[in-house]
């Protein structure tokens, strides 16, 4: 099989005509999605979800928020690309044995670091971060 033919045939399987590649006459790309919205069972449904800024955040959330954020720094952020600020809070808890106390160390002595990245998110009212991803999964369940 040539290359030539493969093209062909990918476009044809496409719904493209071979010789000037345009769309055939009457094509419908999404033959799948027209028919799942002709099917009378099926319901589309428009969620609004309210999202927050920290500061409009309640305490509680607040702490969740920033819980979530050290613990973020601590599993996810290589030690080589951490703040000073925050290699010195991981160094204090490891020189003093105490390796789970990182987060408070990291709170001390990073506050306003992680403040100011906080204050540049969104988040759902119960101190989640929002992403469009979250909320097409809650969405989906």
């Amino acid at each position: 099989m040539s290359l030539e033919y493969d093209n062909d045939l990918y476009h044809h399987n496409l719904g493209y005509n071979e010789i000037n590649y345009e769309p055939y006459q009457g094509y419908d790309p999404l033959p799948e999605f027209k028919r799942k919205l002709e099917n009378p069972k099926m319901k589309l449904i428009t969620r609004t979800i309210p999202v927050f800024q920290f500061s409009e955040l309640t305490k509680e959330s607040q702490d969740k928020a920033i819980e979530c954020e050290i613990n973020f720094y601590l599993e996810c952020v290589d030690y080589d690309s951490m703040s000073d600020n925050m290699k010195r809070a991981v160094n204090k808890a490891n020189s003093m044995l105490t390796p789970w106390f990182a987060g408070s160390y990291i709170w001390d002595y990073c506050q306003d670091e992680i403040l100011n990245g906080l204050n540049e998110c969104e988040f759902l009212e119960n101190g989640d971060l929002f992403t469009q991803e979250k909320s097409d999964n809650e969405v989906m369940q």
